[in-house]
């Protein structure tokens, strides 16, 4: 067992010039050795003695070659303090006599070099220069006398004759214990466990043993695919002043368009600024990535721009006057303002794996500088100090603190096996298994891989193997053995020889059943390492592959075994897939995207199923059973973020609507497919973007009615948290939020009745503290209709001061149905905006008494209407006139064109006829003509019956009407609206009425509710304690 230590200034600041020390690892791998330990310090004496004691002590290596640091120069110690390891009694002038007769040889500069040899703890050191070609002369040449020096220095019995696999294996007897066949076992002792219970026994041992790794300073080109260590918190914010993201100039938002002065030009690297300060009618030049000059707050893009007039400036010809033709759109347009991408506060976790754009940001945040001397400056608190040794290393910048990799073994078994890289007689197998293992270790990042070789099917033979392997790993993967054959020893050797802790040896799947998980006691190295984990896999190929390949089970294992739990979930479990989003972007967002991911981790360890309730088919509109087809689930997998703009967020509570049961019945159920399936309707949805990449999903089922929910963000796209004027403000985990979706995209996780949903950043508002959870929970869906309608009838909502409303002309509005959810919030909406509000409602006194709270102009009881002369600019209709299912899914298309109209017709004639007045229904014919004739014909049809309803509905007393005055709202998802109602219904401008409250474990009951007439307020579903 040999370890190689390069000592160079030069390799040490950047690892991947070290050519010597690769160079004798390579020579002895060829030569059949184990290189087990490699390291390279620089041209310090007290290092290059740290690390040589260290690897002395482990027991780990019988010969130590040192490269670098033995000539002349003042840097070159290496020499010295190898001589002040090795006492005068045990150095070997000889061998460092042959060495220089060697190199002499070839060079006459070899007589500057100062050789050194000798023993220290019976571990042979030997120093070589750090040339590659002298270590290519010299390590061939001395390989054969190595041999037989160590075994003088172990003291082992050199009257046997010595060859290859003497400083590889264990001296054993050469008797063969035998097994008779007879006396095998005919049935397994261990019990076979499901794969769960497996991968759970899996990574609780594995952890256990491989957790408290040790720190390391690894060089950021060496960096990729490591984990970093310790939890880091930023040391440069980006962008470090306010940048312009435009080729433009830099104005005063006040200023509006017109003529401006042109001061001067700021480039990025600029960063006199104060001399450009703006005033009234001037601008500055500026470029992307720039600074922006004091007093500017916006960016004009040169597009927007004309240039008037040009002064001479010395020799040089520069602006004197432009025109802004379009005048900035808002405050701080196309400005990027300091600290908006890293701030002083930005953490990077300590279990992050370290990709290219992990380490593109840890550069941006100045931790690949050279670190202070008090590492408190950088860590983030909590944080256990680092070693000395990394800490020298992390002072000479470019190094990142990050987790020693485990040292890995892999080892095939099998009389019959044979290398592929050699000729297999006619019985031979070629080995597959090995190649298999290496190739995916490399592909995870781990370079501290071992090859046993192949081990055939021996009693003594497993015994001198694994007595090798499992002092130099801490991980030994096998192949092969672990079955019921009589020739399959592995399992009884490890437990009868080494006294291994076999916590499975049958796994209940197929193939791959006998895969066998154990942990070896190593009494030579105490501590948290103490024992060494032995997985075996099977040796067919077939089922080899399918244990190593399966995500859940082995490959996360290689990922996350040194980190805790909270950490795996955070680096590894919660992966998110960035593939159909990132293909378009700029290199900055993928930047932010990927790394991101890591900052902002699960709140809490997340289970791998939740509950839920999903409907596995649409209900039968005569015998329609809720019951029938809406079932409760304890085994859903919780849904997946897909897209770095999404949430997962555990739903504590939910309320029901009318068209939750309308969707049970399919109502709408084809419109949802086609925008799912086709990527249609996106604007709508709300996935807006280039590139989209809609899931194909052939079935509909099962899927999780509900839209609205109330719940606390448990993890979060790295998009999510950044906020977007207009769109959702920032999120991150462990906000409460409020929220509305889409129940027929269940598939990408939404549907309110589930413990757990996905859905954009986009839909969610932050729970302000004054709104009580029932209040929250009853806006959603209803909210974001009263809203869309409003908007679609020319009434955008607002809370007026009293000085605006005097200044205003006050549109007369008329809500139908108010007492319905929709209804409901329209009415306030419409007064807050300054409208003047009459609402309809029925006759009971628990619906009149609910419209005297309103505070609306007029409340109108049933079967009264409105007088004959009272005209209205805008008539919110929001009563479903035939909520019958079964009606409304028999009714053919001409029926209900024909119902609809005349349904419409009392309420039309008491619009104003001016073009600017709005009838808004909200019960569109689109999502049943489409369920009954198909998205061309049903969009043709609903186009027909829009522009013949106002011929049809003309009467001889009646103006004319226009078909732009006939509107249908949709419910429009809105983050952004959903935050401003619960802004005013804390301030006690919206009132909200509960009708009941149900456990969730009675949802049918809470759809019979809604189902049943009388319902005053919204029916809440409570899903978790708040």
């Amino acid at each position: 067992m040999f370890g190689v230590l390069t000592v160079s200034d030069t390799c040490s600041a950047d690892p991947s010039l070290n050519r010597s020390g690769p160079a004798v690892s390579r020579i002895l791998e060829s030569s059949s050795f184990i290189v087990a330990l490699e390291d390279c310090v620089p041209d310090e004496a007290t290092l290059i003695q740290e690390v040589l004691l260290k690897w002395i002590a482990s027991g780990l290596v019988h010969v130590i070659v040192t490269t670098g640091g033995t000539g002349v120069a003042k840097r070159d110690v290496t020499a010295e303090t190898v001589s002040e390891l090795i006492k005068q009694t045990t150095r070997l002038p000889g061998l460092e006599h042959a060495l220089y007769k060697i190199s002499l040889e070839h060079t006459p500069m070899a007589s500057l070099s100062r050789f050194v040899a000798g023993v220290r703890d019976e571990v042979l050191l030997v120093s070589l220069p750090g040339s590659t070609q002298a270590v290519c002369q010299c390590v061939p040449a001395i390989i054969p006398v190595i041999r037989h020096a160590v075994e003088q220095i172990r003291g082992w019995n050199t009257d046997q004759s010595y060859h290859d696999e003497r400083l590889k294996l264990r001296i054993i007897s050469d008797r063969e214990t035998s097994f008779p066949v007879v006396g095998r076992p005919r049935s397994s002792p261990f019990p076979m466990i499901p794969v769960e219970d497996a991968q759970r026994k899996l990574f609780q041992v594995a952890s256990a043993i491989l957790k408290d790794a040790a720190v390391e300073a690894v060089y950021y080109k060496n960096a990729h695919g490591r984990i970093l260590a310790r939890t880091l918190r930023s040391r440069q914010i980006v962008p470090p002043f306010d940048a312009s993201v435009m080729d433009g100039y830099a104005v005063r938002f006040a200023d509006g368009a017109g003529m401006r002065r042109v001061l001067g030009a700021l480039c990025a690297g600029d960063i006199d600024r104060e001399s450009l300060r703006l005033k009234k009618g001037t601008c500055v030049r500026v470029s992307t990535g720039g600074p922006i000059p004091p007093d500017a707050d916006s960016v004009v893009p040169v597009e927007n721009t004309r240039l008037i007039s040009q002064k001479k400036d010395g020799s040089v010809t520069e602006e004197d006057q432009i025109e802004v033709i379009a005048a900035p759109k808002k405050l701080g347009e196309f400005i990027r303002p300091s600290g908006s991408d890293l701030s002083l506060n930005t953490l990077f976790n300590r279990g992050m794996r370290l990709g290219s754009v992990e380490l593109g940001l840890l550069a941006s945040a100045g931790l690949l500088a050279p670190w202070p001397s008090s590492e408190a400056e950088i860590m983030a608190e909590n944080e256990t100090c680092l070693p000395h040794l990394v800490m020298d290393r992390l002072a000479l910048g470019g190094y990142i603190p990050c987790f020693q990799q485990p040292r890995i073994g892999i080892l095939s078994t099998g009389t019959e096996i044979v290398d592929g890289a050699t000729l297999a007689s006619s019985n031979g197998v070629y080995d597959s298994n090995r190649p298999v293992l290496i190739s995916l270790l490399h592909k995870f990042g781990f370079q501290k891989v071992t090859d046993f070789g192949i081990v055939p099917d021996k009693h003594d033979a497993l015994v001198a193997a694994f007595s090798l392997a499992l002092v130099a790993c801490d991980l030994l993967i096998t192949s092969g053995g672990v079955s019921m054959g009589e020739r399959d020893l592995v399992t009884r050797v490890l437990s009868e020889e080494f006294g291994a802790v076999i916590h499975f040896a049958r796994v209940f799947m197929k193939p791959g059943k006998p895969t066998t998980l154990a942990s070896v006691p190593r009494s030579t190295e105490p501590g948290p390492r103490s024992s060494v984990l032995v997985l075996s896999l099977p040796g067919t190929v077939v089922s080899h592959c399918i244990v190593t390949s399966h995500r859940d089970f082995f490959s996360p294992l290689l990922s996350g075994s040194l980190l805790n739990d909270d950490q795996r979930a955070s680096a590894d479990f919660l992966v998110f897939k960035f593939d159909c989003c990132t293909r378009s972007a700029d290199v900055a967002q993928q930047m932010a995207s990927a790394t991101k991911t890591h900052l902002f981790p699960p709140i809490c360890k997340l289970p791998s199923h939740m509950r839920a309730w999903q409907c596995l088919n649409f209900l039968d509109a005569v015998a329609g059973d809720i019951t029938k087809e809406l079932h409760w689930t304890n085994t859903r997998r919780l849904p997946t973020i897909t897209r770095p703009d999404h949430l997962l967020v555990q739903v504590k509570m939910a309320s029901l609507n009318p068209i939750d049961l309308m969707n049970l019945y399919g109502y709408g159920s084809t419109a949802f497919q086609y925008a799912r399936q086709l990527g249609s309707m996106l604007n709508i949805l709300g996935f807006s973007g280039e590139n989209i990449t809609m899931s194909v999903n052939g079935s509909s089922f099962p899927w999780t009615p509900g839209r609205d929910f109330l719940g606390t963000v448990v993890s979060c796209g790295p998009e999510a948290t950044r906020e977007r004027l207009g769109i959702h403000s920032r999120v991150l985990p462990g906000q409460r939020v409020v929220g509305a979706t889409w129940p027929f995209l269940s598939s990408t996780g939404s549907g309110g009745l589930a413990q757990y949903l996905v859905c954009p950043a986009s839909y969610v508002a932050e729970l302000p503290p004054k709104v009580h959870p029932d209040q929250a929970a009853s806006i959603g869906y209803c909210g974001l209709t009263a809203w869309s309608a409003l908007v679609t009838g020319g009434l955008h909502p607002r809370c007026r001061s009293i000085a605006e409303l005097k200044q205003i002309l006050a549109p007369s509005v008329l809500v139908t149905g108010a007492t319905g959810g929709v209804g409901l919030i329209a009415a306030q909406l419409a007064k807050l905006s300054g409208a003047r509000v009459h609402v309809t409602c029925p006759s009971d006194a628990r619906a009149i008494t609910m419209m005297k709270q309103l505070e609306v102009d007029d409340i109108i009881v049933h079967p009264d209407q409105p007088p004959m002369n009272t005209k209205y600019d805008l008539i919110i209709d929001c009563i479903r006139r035939r909520d019958n299912v079964s009606v409304l899914q028999h009714e053919s298309p001409m029926q209900l064109v024909k119902n609809t109209l005349r349904d419409v017709a009392p309420l039309y004639t008491y619009l104003k006829p001016s073009s600017n007045s709005r009838y808004v229904n909200l019960n569109s014919p689109f999502l049943h003509m489409v369920d009954r004739l198909g998205l061309i014909a049903g969009m043709g049809a609903t186009l027909m019956h829009w522009t013949t309803a106002p011929i049809t509905l003309l009467r001889a007393d009646s103006p004319v009407r226009l078909p732009s005055q006939l509107r249908w709202a949709f419910f429009q998802p809105s983050g952004y609206r959903l935050s401003k109602m619960l802004q005013w219904t804390a301030e006690g401008r919206i009132r909200l009425f509960v009708d009941s409250r149900f456990p969730f474990h009675r949802v049918p009951d809470a759809f019979a509710r809604v189902q049943s007439r009388g319902v005053r307020g919204k029916v809440l579903i409570h899903i978790e304690d708040i």
